[in-house]
């Protein structure tokens, strides 16, 4: 049997092959393009009826020290990618780390723990293998005739078998998708910001323009700027309960930007929202719809009079049964003509 070498590792670029019954039993190390140097494009190849068990461990690359104490203008890089390109029309792609397994099963139902990655694409899980874990840093369109039970990343593409994401941020057909499966905690996205500033809070922006990422153009009137909608399963599929709809209310201008926010609901027996109050952007608040009604707080005199109470204020006296109104000095009923 011959082992590679892993001495003088600045100079050594070997590629070994091992062919016939070879045993690999122990604490084993296969080191294959360690070094500096043009490596061979297959650093070591086993065939035959070789075996391998005990710790044996197989890589391309690997790299152990101890630095104590890292100091200042010491820095340390497990792998440091510096190229200098000059890309032509019909260049491919620049990775600084791809991992783009081959993957096959010996005869039958296999199990694979687990498949991780940075920089996995193109990968193919065969027929009877299962695997339980893919995680990896951008994950692109795999090939899967297997099964998967778990998959966890972030900048993903085409990823198969969607309902076995789990914790993923991912993108498929110019969406991205945030899935969280995990029932321990009742929020599963948390928006976190820690400063010393009163008005620096954690803030969500969502922002809209026409034309393109390199050449925004101006949003024009009844454009929508942003949609949030909420959606329950109905044991067939995902139905439209509520939603917010945020749109440009008037025609734009040099920092002028008029809008507009739509709330609507899904009526009991329904499928779809339907437009149920909307808030211009001149500050008035208008009820929609043919169905449902504006119902003002319901309080007694008692409750009414411990308010601490502003020009304006509408509520209903049950005690009264009237409608009362806040005139700025006094409670006033509301009565007819």
């Amino acid at each position: 049997m011959t082992r590679a070498s892993h001495d003088d590792l600045a100079t050594k670029s070997v590629a070994n092959t091992f062919t016939g019954a070879n045993t690999f039993t122990g604490a084993q190390r296969l080191d294959g393009g360690l070094g500096f140097g043009a490596a061979p494009t297959t650093n070591f190849t086993i065939t035959d009826s070789s075996t391998l068990s005990g710790t044996v461990t197989a890589r391309g690359y690997r790299m152990e020290h101890t630095i104590n104490p890292l100091a200042s203008g010491i820095a340390t890089n497990g792998f440091d990618y510096i190229p200098s390109i000059t890309c032509a029309t019909g260049a491919d792609h620049i990775a600084g780390f791809q991992f783009r397994p081959t993957l096959a099963v010996v005869s039958g139902a296999t199990t694979l723990d687990r498949l991780v990655g940075y920089g996995m694409s193109t990968y193919t899980i065969p027929a009877d293998l299962t695997v339980n874990q893919i995680k990896g840093f951008s994950i692109n369109d795999p090939t899967v005739t297997g099964t998967l039970t778990n998959q966890a990343g972030i900048f993903c593409a085409g990823i198969k078998n969607a309902d076995t994401l789990n914790d993923v941020i991912y993108s498929e057909g110019g969406n991205i998708n945030l899935i969280a499966k995990d029932s321990t905690y009742a929020n599963t996205l948390f928006i976190e910001r820690h400063n010393t500033g009163a008005n620096n809070g954690a803030n969500i922006l969502l922002r809209k323009s026409l034309g393109t990422l390199a050449t925004p153009l101006a949003v024009e009137s009844g454009n929508r700027l942003a949609f949030v909608g909420t959606y329950g399963h109905d044991g067939t599929g995902f139905i439209a309960a509520t939603s917010i709809k945020h749109t440009v209310d008037g025609t734009p201008g040099t920092d002028d930007m008029p809008g507009a926010i739509t709330f609507a609901t899904t009526l009991s027996g329904a499928s779809a929202t339907t437009d149920r109050l909307e808030l211009d952007n001149a500050g008035n608040l208008t009820c929609l719809g043919t169905v449902g009604a504006f119902t003002p707080n319901v309080l007694t005199t008692t409750q009414r009079d411990a308010l601490t109470p502003a020009a304006g204020m509408t509520c209903y006296n049950s005690t009264t049964s009237k409608l009362n109104v806040y005139t700025g000095a006094a409670w006033e009923a509301v009565t007819s003509a």
